[in-house]
């Protein structure tokens, strides 16, 4: 896999996001939105019971609200 690849799956198993810039010019612009982002996010925390302590648990998260965006985890590794 190509390190373009790599870097999108990364970003997709921990629920982040990845920005692609041509040149530094556009790194202030990138760098506000990732400010803006950090202040309107939400942190949610799961303390999961009825479920095995082992392996791999899907978590999906939704919202209500059409507008919003969810990054967030496809899951969990329990019981390592």
């Amino acid at each position: 896999a190509s390190r373009a690849e790599f870097l999108q799956e990364l970003t997709d198993q921990t629920g982040g996001r990845l920005f692609k810039i041509e040149s530094t010019r556009g790194l202030s612009d990138v760098f506000l939105t990732v400010l803006d982002e950090f202040r309107q996010r939400y942190l949610l925390r799961l303390s999961p019971a009825g479920v095995s302590h082992e392996g791999w648990h899907e978590l999906p998260v939704r919202v209500k609200s059409r507008r919003a965006v969810v990054k967030a985890r496809p899951g969990y590794l329990a019981g390592q």
